[in-house]
């Protein structure tokens, strides 16, 4: 049987703002709804852009709250803001706190340890044995991770059904890509039952 992909493209809206609030400590970020991705990668992107025009700007507390806010949410507790986390503490010889935050964004799922040992904010505790330790730990996580894969719905009396199942966010083209399985032809069936010029080229 054959598989098609369907495309969808999603107009990104207004980000949201993040909560004024630290509120309670930080815990693992659930698993959102793939309807939710544009939203969170927006929202995402809007933390990622406010942290860097701060450090270009030395707030380097600035940077620290904005941070602390983001990982305080479930939805923003992620490996990439750990990560950010642990390069702001880094610059600024707070390796155990460095440490920390870099253990974290590992265990949330940041495995690309080829950046890891070749960022120029990380220079301070790269020669640790903890990092070295770290960099194992990345290593065994990304070989033992096995992303979710849609799996393709069939198409049924000419429907064809869109669920999260089904469907994938892809980031780096900001498309929803759907599978969809069609079933083999049918020769004994009419490919059509409509009338006309239009109809007749189709039989």
């Amino acid at each position: 049987m054959s598989l098609s992909r369907l495309l969808v493209v999603v107009l990104l809206a207004t980000v949201c703002s993040l909560p004024a609030t630290a509120g309670e400590p930080a815990k693992k970020p659930a698993p959102s709804a793939v309807f939710d991705a544009p939203t969170a990668q927006a929202r995402q992107a809007a933390i990622t852009l406010g942290f860097v025009q701060l450090v270009r700007a030395k707030r380097l507390a600035d940077a620290e709250t904005l941070l602390g806010k983001a990982i305080a949410t479930p939805d923003f507790d992620t490996g990439v803001n750990r990560y950010n986390l642990a390069c702001l503490y880094a610059v600024q010889n707070k390796t155990d706190d460095a440490l920390v935050q870099l253990a974290a964004a590992i265990e949330r799922g940041y495995t690309d340890t080829k950046h890891m040992r070749e960022d120029a904010d990380l220079k301070s505790i790269r020669a640790l044995p903890r990092f070295e330790a770290l960099m194992r730990d990345a290593d065994a996580k990304r070989a033992e991770a096995e992303p979710k894969r849609p799996k393709p719905l069939p198409v049924k009396d000419g429907v064809a059904t869109v669920e999260e199942s089904n469907t994938f966010w892809a980031a780096r083209i900001a498309q929803f890509l759907v599978l969809f399985e069609f079933p083999e032809p049918d020769a004994a069936k009419p490919i059509t039952t409509m009338k006309g010029a239009v109809g007749d080229l189709l039989r």
